[in-house]
């Protein structure tokens, strides 16, 4: 037994010293070449992006609330009394259908979801008194939507809100008001809108009829109010987008989390040049390039800004680590991620790689994991000098995970 102890121990001191832990986004100024397991301490600098470009809505969406992309189109919805679903167009904002929902009440819809069966609904705003008893999320059936739509309700409530529910309180003054969702295999997860704290805190529900607790899992300081969230399936990043005090739009990016533990993982905030866009939806298709929609805004006597749709192209700080989930994944297009070649009469190394891999990072570690050359992926073939390296067995990698390496030997 003794034996067992020890074989047990050696192989658990042999898995924990081959994991180096640390930032492992090359996207980051804290960037570690050599960790293979991400902590979550990744940073990143501050930047303010604009829209490529950016459209007005006609009057009938002026409160557009929730985004997605449905049947070659957007979809959006109103936030209150308008029970219709309308799609836009993704280029010009103009409406090209009108959905019509039976028997349902928009008392404060928030944001759209949906998976392979289902549009999933948010009516849950709760921002008035905090108090509903009502909250919910409409569920209906994708293949009967444009014929005779399918309705059922998955009702809730938080887990950790105090009752009996306030019977009085000012507008906006709580922190159990909620705008944002997305749907996985078996959940919600909600990110709360909390109006005191500019925090938002995220619970987890299930997808099933009927009425649930909403579980409260972790809370992120945010510095202003979420209004909208999406996931991109494929590689799993979640966007947030809200605005602060004074309506200036931003957005978050939570990626390479463990499980469902999305404040976890990398979390990059990128701050919009939309002023005073009061952000409300968000919405993927490649993970990469995003629309966006503000509902109207009107201050007098200063600001009056129409409700309108941008679309941004967020490929420079998430486009890599997008693409290299989509070449983990058993495509068959995909097998190779790299391959690599060397010529030992000139020293050199010629990479070869697909397309999304063009402007990684690349690095050649020797056994001790110490970087002994580094650069850039320039093309789809790049020919590297490895003169410079002593005689012995690196491994280079390209990019931010282990997943693409091989072994070099220079001699």
């Amino acid at each position: 037994m003794k034996h067992l102890y020890l074989l047990a121990f050696l192989l658990f001191g042999f898995v924990m010293h081959s994991q180096v832990v640390g930032c492992n986004d090359p996207m980051a100024a804290n960037f570690n070449p050599a960790a293979t397991l991400n902590d979550g301490s990744c940073i990143y600098d501050r930047v303010t992006l604009g829209a490529e470009f950016s459209v007005d809505l006609p009057n009938d969406i002026s409160e557009t609330s929730g985004l997605i992309y449905y049947n070659n189109q957007l979809l959006t919805h109103n936030d209150s009394n308008d029970t219709d679903l309308y799609g836009i167009d993704s280029v010009t904002g103009q409406i090209t259908s009108r959905i019509k929902l039976a028997n349902v009440r928009n008392i404060d819809w928030e944001d759209l979801a949906q998976d392979d069966q289902f549009i999933y609904i948010a009516d849950f705003g709760n921002n008035a008194k905090g108090n509903r008893g009502n909250l919910q999320i409409l569920r209906i059936l994708k293949e009967r939507l444009l014929t005779n739509p399918i309705i059922d309700t998955i009702s809730f409530s938080y887990s950790d809100q105090p009752l009996p529910l306030p019977t009085r309180g000012n507008a906006n003054k709580t922190d159990f008001d909620c705008e944002a969702f997305i749907v996985t295999d078996n959940f919600f997860y909600l990110f709360t809108k909390q109006w005191n704290s500019k925090a938002t805190a995220l619970y987890r529900l299930p997808k099933i009829p009927g009425a649930h607790s909403a579980e409260l899992l972790s809370a992120m300081d945010v510095g202003g109010l979420i209004t909208g969230a999406t996931i991109h399936p494929e590689s799993g990043v979640i966007t947030l987008v809200g605005y602060d005090g004074l309506v200036r739009p931003f957005l978050y990016l939570l990626y390479d989390y463990p499980d469902d533990k999305f404040f976890s993982g990398n979390i990059r905030r990128i701050d919009l040049a939309m002023q005073f866009s009061q952000l409300e939806s968000v919405a993927t298709l490649d993970g990469t390039t995003f629309h966006l929609t503000n509902e109207r805004l009107q201050r007098r006597p200063l600001v009056n800004v129409p409700a309108q749709l941008h679309r941004i192209n967020l490929a420079p700080y998430i486009g890599f680590y997008v693409n290299s989930i989509r070449l983990n994944n058993n495509d068959p297009l995909n097998l190779s991620q790299f391959v690599a070649y060397q010529d030992r009469i000139n020293k050199l190394v010629t990479v070869r790689v697909r397309e999304p891999l063009v402007g990684a990072p690349f690095f050649f570690l020797d056994q001790s994991g110490t970087i002994a050359l580094e650069g850039a992926i320039d093309a789809l073939t790049t020919q590297i000098d490895a003169s410079t390296l002593a005689r012995g067995i690196y491994q280079l990698r390209i990019g931010r995970d282990q997943g693409r390496t091989t072994n070099i030997i220079i001699d």
